[in-house]
C-alpha cells in the first residue's frame, strides 16, 4: 500500500487524504504510513451510522422521528458531531436502549476529528469514496461476477492482477521486463 502510494505520487501532492468507513485498522495503517495524511470517514458510512443510531432512538421519537434525523443529517454533513451527540444524549433512554445509543455514538466520538465535512469540502477535499468503490466493482465485479462464475483464491488472484494492470494502464509494465529479450 504505501509503496503504491509512493509509486503514484503520494510525497509530491499538495495535501494526502485518506478516506475511510471508519474502522480502526484503516485509521491505524494511515496513520503508521501516511502520519501526514488528512483522516476522512466517508460520508456514506457515516450516515449509514447515523440511520442505525436513528433505529435506536425511533421509538421514542415517534412522528417526530423524520424531523428529528433530518436534523441529525445536516448537523453531520456540517461536521457538528457534538450537536448530534447531545441530541442523542437528550433523550432519556435506559438499559439497552441506553446501552445501544451510547454503543452508536461511539463510532461520532472516536471519528469526530474525521468528520469536519464542511471545512474539508471547503478545502476541496473529498468526502466520499463512491468513485473508488464504483471503479473496484467495475474492474473487479464486473469479471468475478459473472453468471455461472466459480473461482479459487488463486485463480481469482491471477486474473485480477491482470486487470488491475490493464486498468492502470501499466500494462506495458506487466509484459516488458528489464533484461527480459523481448524488452523495449
Amino acid at each position: 500500500m504505501a509503496a503504491e502510494a509512493r509509486r503514484r505520487g503520494a510525497g509530491r501532492v499538495r495535501q494526502l487524504t485518506i478516506l475511510g468507513d471508519g474502522a480502526p485498522w484503516i485509521w491505524n495503517l494511515a496513520t503508521q504510513h501516511f502520519p501526514e495524511a488528512t483522516q476522512i470517514v466517508d460520508l456514506f458510512h457515516a450516515r449509514e451510522h447515523l440511520h442505525d443510531l436513528g433505529k435506536v432512538v425511533e421509538f421514542m421519537l415517534g412522528t417526530g422521528y423524520p424531523g428529528w434525523l433530518a436534523e441529525r443529517l445536516a448537523e453531520l454533513d456540517d461536521g457538528d458531531i457534538p450537536a448530534i451527540l447531545a441530541a442523542a444524549r437528550a433523550l432519556p433512554l435506559a438499559t439497552r436502549k441506553a446501552r445501544d445509543r451510547d454503543k452508536a455514538l461511539h463510532y461520532f466520538e472516536t471519528n469526530e476529528p474525521r468528520m469536519r465535512y464542511a471545512q474539508y469540502r471547503a478545502l476541496g477535499l473529498f468526502v466520499g469514496s463512491g468513485v473508488v468503490e464504483a471503479g473496484c466493482k467495475s474492474v473487479i465485479g464486473q469479471r468475478l461476477k459473472l453468471s455461472g462464475m466459480r473461482w479459487t483464491e488463486y485463480g481469482a488472484t491471477g486474473i485480477l492482477t491482470l486487470r488491475c494492470q490493464e486498468s492502470s494502464g501499466r500494462w506495458d509494465q506487466t509484459w516488458t521486463q528489464p533484461g527480459h529479450p523481448h524488452a523495449a
